[in-house]
């Protein structure tokens, strides 16, 4: 397992998208963004590296993994019809502090 996959406890954030939601990046959610990314071949790295890349299909999956805690019959497509091309940024923004937060730092996966 990748070396990133060493979270902290996580935060909720409020996002406001059709109403107001409770947005976390708990390992439910990490474990939903890889199960998405092995049907590609692919794993979190490559999940985290398209998100910080600002790939849309990244950032989609990304919020509707923090959010199907609360909601379960939540679609990633039902994600991207929320979300616009300028509000995708700022949620991406929101995510981005999410995952700096909930990430270790380099030095912390050395112990």
């Amino acid at each position: 397992m990748s070396d990133r996959m060493n979270i902290k406890e996580p935060k909720p954030f409020k996002l406001v998208l059709d109403e107001e939601r409770n947005f976390i990046l708990d390992m439910n959610a990490y474990a939903a963004i890889e199960q998405e990314y092995k049907k590609q071949g692919l794993g979190i790295d490559e999940a985290l590296d398209e998100f910080m890349d600002g790939s849309p299909t990244a950032i989609r999956l990304f919020l509707w993994a923090g959010l199907i805690h609360e909601d379960e019959d939540l679609t990633v497509q039902d994600i991207g019809k929320m979300l616009g091309p300028g509000s995708m940024r700022e949620f991406a923004k929101s995510v981005n502090g999410v995952l700096s937060q909930s990430l270790p730092k380099a030095d912390d996966t050395k112990n």
